[in-house]
């Protein structure tokens, strides 16, 4: 799916503005917005940054002569008593502000907020695009006209910014290899909701991270 994201993203656009702007959406609506953001990392450990047309024509690893490994960041939110998603494994991201001009502006800055991780930079990442819309649910339950929009970002440059969390909103990050997010590497453990009640509705997490 990421290769088909990357090659569209890549190829001249004919349906721009085919999303509804902020002001033709609902007055009543609530939005948030989360960065799912990727790295090539290689098998000899040497950074390069990447050519967006080498790689969307698949001839980037042959040119290079290495074997390249993608990466998507994670980050775990901090276990707050007030926080309904308390504890959880996410993208950086969160609700969009009155200010902001649309969704990637959403995640460009709770990006910077959260991490320090700078989406804006020239030259550092490349916008690929969206995923549809999704209904936000909270407490095991869909929470009504608020919408959770994912943007994906490709890092260019070869070395990654230093990052820094904002500890009032997240207690850990991690890149992690998207090769180890298939489904017959992955399992899942549910903690029982009667056991931590009083810290809000433990999440499904994978065991690898």
């Amino acid at each position: 799916a990421f290769g088909r994201r990357l090659d569209e993203a890549l190829r001249p656009s004919t349906v721009e503005g085919a999303r509804p702007t902020r002001a033709q959406r609902p007055a009543h609506q609530k939005r948030a917005a989360v960065a799912l953001v990727f790295r090539v990392q290689w098998s000899d450990g040497c950074p390069r940054r990447v050519d967006l047309e080498a790689l969307r024509q698949q001839r980037w690893e042959a040119e290079v002569g290495q074997k390249a490994i993608l990466e998507l960041l994670f980050m775990q939110r901090t276990t707050r008593e007030t926080d309904r998603w308390s504890g959880h494994v996410a993208f950086p991201g969160g609700k969009q502000d009155p200010e902001d001009e649309d969704d990637q502006a959403t995640a460009v800055r709770e990006a910077k907020e959260e991490l320090n991780l700078d989406l804006d930079e020239s030259g550092r990442f490349h916008f690929l695009g969206y995923l549809p819309d999704r209904p936000i649910t909270g407490k095991g339950r869909r929470i009504a006209d608020f919408y959770l929009v994912p943007t994906l970002w490709l890092q260019l440059e070869g070395e990654s910014q230093p990052l820094t969390r904002q500890d009032s909103e997240v207690a850990a990050w991690r890149w992690v290899k998207v090769g180890a997010l298939r489904p017959n590497l992955v399992t899942y453990d549910l903690i029982s909701q009667d056991s931590f009640m009083s810290r809000q509705f433990a999440p499904w997490l994978p065991n690898f991270l």
